[in-house]
């Protein structure tokens, strides 16, 4: 058991030597495993659309090992897939970028070795279709990353999530229901990834749907919410019961990693007060294994 925490590739401006500075700097800090996020940043002129992307990330792989750096697990790009905006024209260009963007996601977490990917479940303008929707949509890309020994971990998500309303595989019991349908129809071992701040709006005590993933849960994204808001909060940065989560993640086994899904407040200031950042939350990590 270990912890570790997102690197966003995608927001990461200056290209590739600035990535593996910002590898060197987790590094430094005392990360050595890490979650590439191919997500949370403008497609156009990202890294991950560029002709020698796979180049690129072959660079970063190779870097992480000269640092003794692992990727654990990685994120997909997400948007609203079983209802997703055409423009005013109704053109499909742009979900034709996106499908490529997952494409090369899955591709790049496959060359970094990650074994695991989140994936967020869409829901469909009728409620009702939003099963068959996320069966159709993910089912060929699961058996894709299945070619690059790849799982994908559906996520929990909370409601309103997806715009307005109730958002499909906010209820636990609907996010197992999927897995287990795409593992029947993809034969592949889907996965889940449970969403500790999604998971602290929807739930008065999360720890009580955990049995019910059974081995089905595969990794985590830990952050911190008043309850309402997914503000992405250090852990014990507002009301979620981290000893009571850990004690249920441990009762059941779970032998992944404790990933900070956490956003950044340092990010964009000097990289002294990045550093400092990155290594409370590293005290936080060590603190949440004590626990286990």
């Amino acid at each position: 058991m270990d912890f570790s925490i997102t690197i966003n590739f995608l927001i990461i401006k200056g290209g590739v030597e600035e990535c593996l500075q910002t590898l060197r700097m987790y590094a430094d800090t005392g990360f050595k495993r890490l979650d590439a996020l191919f997500c949370g940043g403008p497609l156009d002129g990202s890294i991950l659309m560029r002709h020698d992307y796979e180049d690129i990330i072959r660079k970063i792989k190779q870097e992480a090992d000269n640092l003794g750096i692992s990727f654990v697990q990685s994120h997909l790009p997400f948007a609203n897939i079983a209802n997703f905006p055409e423009d005013s024209t109704g053109n499909s260009s742009s979900f034709e970028s996106f499908n490529e963007a997952v494409r090369r996601s899955i591709t790049a977490s496959g060359i970094l070795g990650v074994p695991w990917a989140a994936a967020h479940p869409g829901t469909a303008a009728l409620y009702s279709d939003s099963k068959k929707a996320n069966l159709k949509y993910y089912a060929p890309f699961i058996e894709l990353a299945g070619k690059r020994k790849l799982g994908i971990a559906m996520e929990n998500l909370f409601d309103g999530c997806n715009g307005k309303g109730r958002a499909y595989c906010s209820d636990a019991s609907e996010l197992t229901d999927l897995v287990d349908e795409l593992r029947r129809v993809t034969g592949c071992d889907t996965g889940i990834c449970w969403d500790f701040g999604h998971g602290n709006i929807m739930y008065e005590n999360q720890a009580d749907v955990f049995p019910s993933l059974g081995n089905r849960l595969k990794m985590t994204h830990i952050h911190d919410n008043n309850g309402t808001h997914d503000s992405h909060l250090p852990p014990f940065y507002g009301t979620a019961d981290w000893a009571e989560n850990v004690r249920a993640l441990k009762q059941m086994g779970y032998e992944g990693a404790f990933n900070f899904e956490v956003t950044p407040k340092a990010y964009t200031r000097t990289v002294k007060l990045r550093m400092s950042e990155l290594s409370y939350l590293k005290t936080l990590g060590e603190h949440l294994l004590d626990l286990f």
